[in-house]
């Protein structure tokens, strides 16, 4: 465990407000609605951790479709080792450590 709220989180969404929730028990992870914008904590999570790895969302997915290319296309000539090494950067930026 990194300390966020374990996934899998669902995006719900009424009217303009939207709500990212863990799928195992409920809690809101984050709530954005018109300007405001709230990261949820509960008594064992400090939200700081849950919004690295929101805010690092992009990063990962970049991360993990250049690792995929990198093993399922070779003829991209991606190097592994630098597919695994921006994997880990997004992994660790997600986690709130600074690699």
């Amino acid at each position: 465990m990194s300390g966020h709220t374990e996934g899998p989180w669902k995006h719900f969404i009424a009217g303009p407000n939207h709500w990212i929730q863990a799928e195992s028990d409920g809690r809101t992870v984050a709530f954005i609605g018109g300007k405001d914008s709230l990261f949820a904590s509960h008594a064992d999570t400090p939200h700081p951790l849950n919004a690295d790895l929101i805010a690092a969302a992009p990063e990962l997915l970049e991360a993990l479709k250049h690792l995929d290319n990198a093993i399922n296309e070779p003829s991209l000539g991606i190097d592994i080792i630098e597919a695994s090494d921006k994997a880990r950067a997004a992994i660790a930026h997600a986690e709130g450590v600074t690699p």
